[in-house]
């Protein structure tokens, strides 16, 4: 699956979802990733950084090598969460 700034609306969307559910975790699964691009990145940022400031944990049930990749290079991995 692709992920492109297309699709950061409506990431964005299902992460006001998430937030307003008040979840104890959130566990993402993004095994499926083949191509990341700063948009999604960005969207990312923001869940993981109100989850922190939350103190809700965010899971990485899986992490594509895309994602691994775009998160690193972009020195993202740590406040993201996933391992480089």
């Amino acid at each position: 699956m692709e992920s492109s700034i297309s699709d950061a609306g409506e990431l964005c969307a299902l992460i006001g979802d998430v937030l307003e559910r008040q979840p104890r975790a959130v566990n993402v699964d993004a095994s499926g990733l083949v191509r990341v691009d700063t948009a999604v990145l960005q969207a990312l940022v923001v869940l993981a950084r109100e989850l922190g400031r939350r103190g809700v944990p965010l899971r990485w049930q899986g992490c594509s090598g895309e994602l691994v990749q775009a998160a690193d290079l972009l020195a993202l991995s740590a406040l993201l969460g996933i391992a480089a």
